[in-house]
């Protein structure tokens, strides 16, 4: 349950800090934002996927 809490708890400061960051920031790139967040939030996965497939010889 607490780890359900603490997501819950990021997922709402992500969106306060993407409300705020829109409604500060003239000019701010909405696609560009999301998908550089994206981005940070998937590759380092992707790489920690790879890297643990690997076997050792």
């Amino acid at each position: 349950m607490r780890f359900y809490s603490a997501e819950t708890v990021k997922i709402v400061f992500v969106l306060g800090a993407f409300g705020v960051a829109y409604a500060v920031l003239d000019g701010l790139n909405v696609p560009a934002l999301l998908g550089a967040y994206f981005m940070v939030q998937v590759i380092p996965t992707l790489i920690a996927a790879q890297l643990g497939n690997r076997t050792t010889k």
